[in-house]
């Protein structure tokens, strides 16, 4: 269905045996007249209600409810796509409600929260509502949502352009918020109700790829942890190869004019650089596109710093008068913000995929 101003809206539902709720939910739904597309992965008819009501059905590849969402946001035909729950617990009497301060561009991304002022939710036990505000709370930090486990989200599909999206866990809507870098969001009380028909899919795994899920959100998040731990492990690539070096050099009161411990300080730092290349380029940068020669710009931001280190050093040492094992440290240290900042602004720009991973 088209609004006023052009835009059309697709409806994406992902189903594991929802037959006992399927027909009541499109059938609410189809009113409106918004494209729908269910990813189906069950044993049961689920699909072939669905396809019989008139929505588009797609098979989903079984691996779980976070991919199924992913894979129907792929082929949806709208500008704005709305993500639910097959199970009744989200009315489809939210969705213009939901959708419209997208439509009138005061944000990109709404959420049915439970968690604002006038939401309600009906049919809840008591521990499972503690489990509830525990994961919300949790994903705070990361997501900065009330309710960051809500399965009832409307986006504007043009701001995923440029973002790799991944089935960590079944909460896509964090992925989204968090891999798209949204500011403008909006959170809508609902009226949440427990499913019809059917059995809940949450379990104890589901729950603990949860909280892998927002690991890894937090570490893409804050990028800079990733950047610390990956020169992390250059620094421990460092000094294991710099301190045997130092016993081969250490009888020599200089080598090429230099004090001893510089050359083994430049050759093991030339291997942890190009190691943390390597890594930065696969875990803190991963869904960015290196820029021409990327490797050599690397390489020219840590021989430059690389020498900056050496100035450091050789202050402690000879000056400072600190042994050259805990100042080559302390050298590393020192550099470690400029050269994030560098290779964040100059070496890995922005994102440049799309949702499903090819070029922009």
């Amino acid at each position: 269905m088209e609004d006023v101003i052009g835009s059309k809206i697709s409806i994406v539902i992902p189903t594991k045996n929802e037959s006992e709720n399927i027909s009541g939910l499109l059938l609410r739904i189809m009113r409106y007249g918004y494209e729908v597309i269910i990813v189906d992965d069950s044993d049961d008819n689920t699909a072939t209600i669905a396809e019989n009501l008139g929505a588009r059905v797609i098979r989903g590849q079984g691996k779980g409810l976070g991919q199924a969402i992913i894979d129907g946001m792929k082929i949806s035909s709208g500008d704005i796509v709305v993500v639910m729950d097959a199970d009744l617990s989200h009315s489809p009497d939210a969705i213009p409600d939901l959708i419209k301060p997208i439509l009138e561009q005061k944000c990109d991304m709404t959420i049915g929260s439970r968690y604002v002022n006038g939401s309600e939710t009906v049919g809840w036990s008591i521990p499972r509502k503690i489990v509830s505000r525990a994961a919300s709370f949790l994903a705070y930090p990361v997501a900065h949502v009330r309710d960051g486990t809500s399965g009832f989200f409307a986006v504007r599909k043009s701001v995923l352009d440029g973002v790799i999206l991944r089935p960590d866990s079944w909460k896509i809507m964090l992925e989204i918020k968090v891999k798209a870098n949204l500011t403008r969001v909006i959170e809508l009380p609902i009226r949440f109700e427990d499913r019809k028909a059917g059995k809940s899919k949450l379990t104890l795994k589901q729950g603990a790829a949860y909280l892998k899920h927002l690991f890894l959100l937090a570490m893409y998040h804050y990028r800079i942890l990733n950047f610390m731990l990956v020169g992390g492990l250059g620094y421990i690539i460092n000094m294991g190869i710099y301190y045997p070096l130092t016993l081969v050099f250490k009888n020599e009161v200089t080598f090429l004019g230099q004090h001893f411990y510089l050359p083994p300080f430049v050759i093991s730092s030339l291997v942890a650089i190009t190691c943390n290349y390597h890594f930065n380029k696969v875990w803190t940068f991963g869904d960015r596109q290196a820029k021409r020669l990327s490797f050599f710009r690397y390489l020219g931001m840590a021989v430059t710093t690389l020498l900056f280190d050496m100035l450091v050093l050789f202050a402690l040492v000879d000056y400072g008068g600190i042994k050259p094992i805990p100042a080559a440290a302390i050298a590393i240290l020192v550099v470690f913000a400029l050269r994030y900042l560098i290779a964040d602004k100059l070496i890995w720009h922005g994102k440049n995929r799309r949702i499903d991973g090819t070029p922009v």
